[in-house]
């Protein structure tokens, strides 16, 4: 996969996580969606622990540091701190796969 394609998903992704923590954030605090900005990523998908019930915890917790190991991943690429060309395919389906175990999960507790 060429690197702009990489460059590319991996921005797909990182919007996809970020609008996914405003999500969580506005149903835990009650903020309009005007008043909430895309920042703390990490922390805000923390949120999804307290929402789980005592069988989904841990299973919230994974799912939470993925995701954000994802965001950071992503952020690396597209900050240049990282080589998109030191990405393969496989890598790209893996962060796929983190960010639908994410979403399932975010559905599930909605």
């Amino acid at each position: 996969m060429l690197p702009y394609d990489i460059k590319r998903e991996a921005l797909r992704l990182r919007r996809a996580i970020e609008a996914i923590s405003v999500e969580i954030w506005i149903t835990a605090s009650g903020l309009p969606r005007t008043q909430v900005s895309t920042c703390v990523v990490e922390r805000r998908l923390l949120l999804l622990v307290s929402r789980a019930d005592d069988q989904l915890r841990l299973e919230a917790f994974r799912v939470a540091r993925q995701a954000a190991h994802v965001y950071r991943e992503t952020s690396d690429v597209l900050h240049g701190r990282t080589r998109a060309s030191r990405f393969q395919s496989t890598h790209l389906e893996e962060w796929k796969a983190d960010y639908a175990r994410l979403q399932d999960l975010w559905m599930s507790l909605k």
